[in-house]
């Protein structure tokens, strides 16, 4: 019994870390491996053709005028600051 229990409070702990991980995105083009929230991304990305024009549409959060924007990248929206291409946020993107 006691060996069932430690079994199942592992795979809840598993569970519990997968649901609390830290959304990622890679970024084609780069060696960099996974971005974060925090993160600078290519400059290029804050270009207006690189922007998702419909975000409401998608159920995303309004970005801040002339501050940040959204896009898409690997099936994540990525919402980036105009002024320095850090991720503020990382959304999945759904299907």
């Amino acid at each position: 019994m006691a060996v069932i229990a430690a079994s199942l409070s592992g795979v809840a702990g598993m569970v519990q870390a997968a649901e609390q991980a830290e959304p990622t995105v890679q970024i084609p083009g780069t060696d960099s491996g996974q971005f974060k929230e925090g993160d600078k991304i290519p400059d290029h990305y804050r270009r207006p053709n690189e922007e998702v024009k419909d975000w409401q549409r998608h159920g995303l959060s309004a970005p801040e005028e002339g501050k940040s924007h959204w896009i898409l990248v690997n099936h994540r929206y990525v919402l980036v600051q105009l002024s320095n291409s850090v991720i503020e946020k990382i959304v999945p993107a759904k299907k």
